[in-house]
């Protein structure tokens, strides 16, 4: 029971992380599409996630993708995807 919690606590940030993703494009180069296609992948997701009876523990909400953003936009948190970036410049460096 214990792996299949952290599993689906792992799947669940995964897909916030790629919310975070397109909120920030929609924010840093004013592409409001993005904004929106995040709210209709979170609504996708949400839904599937309902009618797969995952319960509310897997639903995603607005206010936990905007929490990401803003720590990330203060530099407050990195992208798994920039500390393994990070990491290799240093590796090379």
């Amino acid at each position: 029971m214990y792996r299949s919690s952290e599993h689906a606590k792992k799947v669940r940030s995964d897909k916030i992380e790629q919310l975070v993703v397109l909120e920030l494009e929609a924010r840093r180069e004013g592409k409001p599409k993005a904004h929106q296609e995040m709210m209709a992948e979170m609504r996708a997701w949400n839904q599937r996630m309902k009618e797969g009876g995952k319960g509310e523990a897997m639903r995603i909400q607005v206010k936990d993708v905007l929490r990401r953003v803003k720590r990330r936009m203060k530099g407050q948190a990195q992208s798994k995807i920039q500390k393994e970036m990070n990491a290799r410049i240093n590796v090379a460096g």
